[in-house]
């Protein structure tokens, strides 16, 4: 994809609300415009992965149909002209929890002394009550960071899963075969998130349990893997991350708890 829009570097306005769009006590006019609230990997970050888990959260619902990759794109942070990346990503938008997550489809390169990398969100984005963002034309720089010298740029892959109602009251089984990496079974972290209500599963906060390298397990019956509600649905993101933090993520699953 081309650049949309040329600019320099300096023209662009930080959108994270909490450095750019705080709005002054004696404005009285009010500001309806979506501002970010949380943005993962922190602002200026060093050392990310090839493949990061990237999260915008938005302080209110957006309109689906413009969060996609035209308005929110990655682009390295070269002056005076960024270039988008050309290895292509993903953005899905979780209405529960106001998160959009981007995902690269290609490792990030690691260069140095640069390129930053920039995740771009363009004035098309909109609430979901129908205000645009406030970003300059040229788009806003929601996150930057550099991904580090690390020679692992494999993006890990499931290579079955699967999560249904345990054989106990109160617990839900997990089974999944190891993570891979070019085909080759890898150890690796899953941190799972979860909820009891479809779309707000939280990727911005802390996971509800990780576990490593384990090819399934049961939730639920007190200790580690906390106590489960007979009879309640759950509802469940897994972020499988190997050990150079490359990272990949499951859409969202649900299981219900044995009766």
């Amino acid at each position: 994809m081309a650049l949309r829009r040329f600019c320099t570097v300096a023209g662009r306005l930080l959108v994270l609300a909490l450095a750019a769009a705080i709005v002054p006590a004696c404005k009285k006019q009010e500001d309806k415009a979506p501002h970010l609230v949380k943005v993962i990997p922190n602002f200026n970050a060093n050392g990310v992965s090839h493949f990061p888990l990237i999260v915008l959260e938005f302080n209110k619902a957006m309109d689906v149909s413009t969060i996609n990759t035209t308005n929110i794109t990655i682009e390295d942070h070269t002056v005076p002209v960024p270039a988008t990346f050309g290895g292509g990503w993903t953005v899905t938008y979780y209405p529960g929890t106001f998160q959009v997550v981007v995902m690269p489809l290609a490792p990030l390169p690691f260069a140095s002394p640069g390129p930053d990398w920039d995740v771009i969100v363009y004035p098309e984005v909109k609430s979901a009550d129908g205000f645009n963002i406030s970003v300059p034309l040229t788009g806003g720089v929601a996150a930057r960071f550099k991904v580090g010298n690390i020679a692992n740029s494999f993006k890990p892959s499931f290579p079955t899963f699967a999560a249904a109602t345990g054989a106990t009251t109160g617990t839900i089984d997990f089974t999944w075969t190891k993570a891979q990496e070019n085909s080759v079974d890898i150890m690796a972290n899953y941190d799972i998130y979860m909820s009891t209500t479809a779309g707000e599963v939280d990727l911005a906060r802390g996971f509800f349990l990780t576990r490593t390298d384990n090819a399934g397990f049961t939730m639920g019956n007190g200790g580690l893997s906390g106590t489960l509600t007979p009879g309640t649905t759950y509802f469940f993101i897994i972020v499988c991350r190997d050990n150079d933090g490359n990272v990949t993520i499951t859409s969202e699953f649900s299981a219900q708890a044995k009766p």
